[in-house]
């Protein structure tokens, strides 16, 4: 905070939407997407296996009504914007918000989806054209990427050279597809620099 407080321009990415308390998910605490479904949480023996977000709601589609799974991003979405107005609030004018993905910016969630990817979207999740709308006022400048360039992209050890198997388990454990691949993130550094250097100058 004191960083942020200090800054002459702070980047702020849009990052996911999925990750807050609802009816169908409880958060193990706030800096991961781990947590568990609310039935699954009890205060007696050891606490079930914490697992991903995304496969939490997976299993709520196969569990949960459409209601049920509406209202869970009503309540992810609000809070979402609650927070994007706490940050841009202590930015004071000096932020610059950063959509930053393999999707355009201009994605709108599918209303009648039967899964969680048509329900959430891809990264940053639930974060669509209205939200966008909603919070783009709040900074001073906007910098928009949306690209796949480069991914999936094989990751290898940078001592060894070897491949460095991030994803165990998978066929091609070395191969990045989750993450922006290095490609990406220079393009995202070319696009920001502009927004930046006017933020540092000024």
């Amino acid at each position: 905070m004191r960083l942020v407080r200090g800054a002459t321009c702070v980047v702020v990415e849009a990052m996911s939407a999925r990750g807050y308390a609802t009816d169908l998910f409880v958060p193990e605490h706030d800096f991961t997407n781990l947590g568990r479904p609310p039935s699954e949480k009890s205060d007696e023996g050891p606490p079930t296996e914490s697992t991903f977000v995304d496969n939490v709601y997976r299993r709520a589609f196969l569990k949960h009504d459409s209601a049920k799974i509406d209202a869970a991003r009503m309540i992810c979405r609000a809070a979402y914007i609650h927070d994007m107005k706490r940050i841009a609030a202590i930015t004071a004018g000096r932020g610059v918000l950063l959509y930053f993905s393999a999707r355009p910016s201009g994605f709108t969630p599918d209303r009648e989806a039967t899964n969680f990817e048509g329900w959430a979207g891809r990264f940053p999740h639930h974060v669509d054209t209205q939200i966008l709308e909603l919070v783009t006022p709040l900074f001073s400048a906007v910098v928009t990427v949306a690209s796949t360039a480069g991914s999936p992209e094989p990751i290898h050890d940078r001592e060894t050279g070897e491949p460095l198997p991030i994803f165990p388990g998978r066929q091609k454990p070395h191969e990045n597809f989750y993450y922006p691949s290095s490609t990406m993130h220079d393009l995202a550094a070319d696009a920001l620099e502009p927004a930046v250097r006017l933020m540092l100058t000024t």
